[in-house]
């Protein structure tokens, strides 16, 4: 018995000796037996570590093997594919975790926190929103959307209806119109007159590198506006004045323009 343990358990005590006596043997295959179970204990506990701290990039593996899947069904070209991939990659960095549901496991208070430390940066360099309620910027904050484009993508076209704004928290991007020429970059936002006008784009948007983009719907900002109405008359008179300076002269490089 104690030959057949030490081969099972692939130890070299048993071919070197045995112990003499009954009490021996026993004491010794206890230990053998209690040693093995604190090895495969061990091996387990550093499986499971490895394997939670792992999590969120064993998902995103398994979404983009569904992705090449999908794409593979689909015939997708080439360039679709390489285009798809470095989309996921530059959205997720190789990990795949689902933002809005773990800030709805959150509460109330600590959401909001959350959402002003990622966010309130982009907010604060714009001119409507400058010296309003901090509620209400917290109220909008909590409406934006994350959005991710690629290089060359076109994310406005000039006399489309406009229908939500854009901060940039990552990126570059390059505005063009008839009479305008600029690029914007981390920090800076466009699109904000669809949330005064509602009318159609003045200029064309389209990212020069991967872009990080938040975006604030025409529908959830009216939403948040019915709440702090006060607010209303400071915002469009803001934005009357922008849009009136940029149509009457030639802005400085450094002036976002009213898109």
């Amino acid at each position: 018995m104690f030959r057949a343990l030490c081969h099972m358990m692939t130890l070299s005590y048993g071919t070197t000796g045995i112990p003499r006596g009954l009490s021996d043997i026993w004491v010794v295959i206890i230990s053998m037996l209690i040693g093995a179970v604190m090895y495969a204990l061990l091996l387990a506990s550093l499986t499971s570590v490895l394997t939670n701290s792992e999590a969120s990039k064993q998902v995103y593996d398994i979404k983009c093997n569904l992705c090449k899947e999908y794409m593979r069904c689909h015939r997708l070209p080439s360039d679709i594919r390489h285009r798809v991939m470095d989309y996921l990659e530059s959205s997720y960095q190789g990990k795949w975790f689902e933002e809005d549901a773990i800030l709805m496991e959150l509460s109330e208070s600590l959401r909001q926190d959350v959402i002003v430390y990622n966010c309130q940066r982009l907010v604060s360099n714009m001119p409507l929103f400058k010296d309003t309620d901090p509620n209400f910027i917290t109220a909008m904050l909590d409406k934006l959307q994350f959005e991710m484009y690629q290089t060359n993508d076109v994310i406005i076209r000039n006399g489309a209806l406009g229908n939500r704004m854009f901060f940039i928290d990552r990126g570059t991007v390059l505005v063009e119109s008839a009479n305008l020429m600029c690029q914007l970059r981390d920090g800076d936002f466009f699109g904000e007159l669809c949330l005064i006008t509602g009318g159609r784009r003045r200029a064309s948007v389209k990212a020069l590198t991967p872009c990080r983009l938040y975006s604030l719907s025409v529908t959830c900002y009216r939403t948040v506006l019915q709440l702090y109405p006060e607010v209303k008359n400071h915002i469009e008179e803001v934005a009357y004045k922008r849009l009136q300076t940029q149509d009457g002269r030639r802005l400085h490089p450094q002036t976002i323009p009213a898109i």
